[in-house]
């Protein structure tokens, strides 16, 4: 896939309001106080053998940062194509064109 290919591609799923939507319905699930995340972690804090729950606790807890991660990777891929795709001032006798 070439980049401009790509860039335009990304650019239309991050311009589209379902990406906005989808990323709102991420963070209301799986944000820092997410529904999902929230209940999952206060379940896993119940349980009765500790070192089960922290290692539980910090899988759920990297998995989310994955996830963002993931989500946030999308755009900072179109921010970089972007740049590649800006034209590189050449120099001349007159200084920069």
């Amino acid at each position: 896939m070439t980049d401009s290919r790509e860039l335009e591609d990304l650019d239309g799923l991050i311009q589209h309001p379902g990406w906005t939507r989808y990323k709102a319905l991420f963070d209301a699930e799986w944000g820092a106080a997410g529904a999902r995340f929230t209940t999952a972690l206060d379940q896993m804090a119940n349980d009765t053998d500790k070192v089960r729950a922290a290692d539980n606790m910090q899988r759920v807890i990297w998995v989310r940062k994955e996830m963002t991660n993931f989500l946030r990777s999308v755009e900072q891929r179109v921010t970089e194509l972007r740049h590649r795709a800006e034209p590189v001032a050449t120099m001349s006798r007159r200084g920069v064109l």
